[in-house]
């Protein structure tokens, strides 16, 4: 069954948490303080030893909309510990909103991203997936970029199959998702490389990706991310090239794993929508998926083929080739 208010569904938000007591307490002041929503905030932590888990029982006791999941199933990973979040909502949510402990909201963030949720379902009904551009700051929220997508030379559209699955365009803390894109989605598959990732590859299949070219989230860069904002590695001048290509092969089984990574994500995706997907786009996807298989030269083939792409530049390009 579905919560909503008298005007408005209540929006369901998830944070897995792990050693976050330092920033859950702006977090949550920045939660109370958002415009014209109703909301519920669910908490599961992953295993913290810093006194965080004693903090989330002080807030539920205190707010009536803060739940905490004690599970008991260990550490997760921050994946699949918002995996068993979601999973958790899933039967009773509309709308959900994932968020990371150590950001703080801005007051519009859930008002403006419910106006394009409610357009884009206009539109279309089906599995949507609304996002925001971030704004970086440091560890005492002071600015280090007015947007996280120029900072990192990330162009968010257009949002197409191939694009989302070679590349996270997606930042977890500033997404939502309607339910018809959860009843698709879950349960978040053993092989996603993220949970914001896994979620935007199976709405862009199925649904559709919406990008909201406005920061929406204080995202707060102090040294422990799990994922951060840095200018794109590749980024830098021709006179560097040699360095590039040096650099590019001494990191080669990183970079393998990576590309491994994402295939084993997109047949992930395959085995769950690659019916409902076009022609094109499945036949994208399977090839992508079989990278792992195949031999030393049809393996450097296939990633020509299907993972370079003429926005990522040249130097970038022949990187993963040379190291994939």
């Amino acid at each position: 069954m579905m919560l909503t208010t008298a005007s408005a569904p209540i929006i369901d938000v998830v944070c897995a948490t792990y050693n976050g007591v330092r920033h859950l307490s702006a977090f949550m002041e920045s939660l109370r303080a958002q415009e014209d929503a109703a909301w519920r905030v669910w908490f599961r932590d992953d295993g913290s030893d810093d006194g965080t888990r004693e903090l989330l029982r002080e807030f539920a006791s205190t707010d009536a909309r803060v739940q905490v999941i004690e599970d008991h199933r260990g550490r997760l990973g921050v994946t699949h510990s918002f995996g068993a979040l979601l999973q958790h909502v899933a039967s009773s949510a509309a709308y959900v909103m994932c968020a990371d402990q150590d950001d703080v909201w801005m007051p519009h963030k859930m008002r403006i991203s419910m106006a394009r949720m409610r357009e884009a379902e206009e539109r279309r009904p089906g599995p949507v997936l609304v996002h925001t551009d971030l704004r970086v700051v440091d560890g005492e929220l002071c600015p280090v970029a007015d947007s996280f997508w120029a900072l990192t030379h990330l162009r968010p559209e257009p949002a197409t199959v191939p694009r989302v699955v070679l590349q996270g365009l997606v930042t977890g803390a500033t997404v939502l998702v309607n339910r018809a894109l959860l009843e698709r989605a879950l349960p978040v598959p053993a092989e996603a490389v993220m949970h914001d990732w896994w979620l935007a590859a199976v709405a862009v299949s199925c649904g559709v990706v919406e990008a909201i070219h406005e920061p929406t989230v204080l995202y707060r860069q102090h040294g422990e991310n799990v994922v951060g904002a840095a200018r794109p590695a590749w980024e830098g001048a021709w006179h560097r090239l040699p360095q590039r290509v040096g650099t590019a092969i001494t990191r080669r089984g990183a970079a393998r794993r990576s590309i491994d990574e994402t295939a084993l994500q997109a047949g992930a995706l395959d085995a769950r929508v690659g019916p409902v997907m076009t022609a094109e786009d499945r036949r994208f996807v399977t090839a992508y998926s079989r990278i792992p298989t195949l031999g030393v030269f049809e393996r450097k083939f296939s990633i020509l083929r299907w993972r370079c792409r003429a926005e990522y530049g040249v130097l970038r390009n022949l990187g993963m080739v040379v190291r994939g």
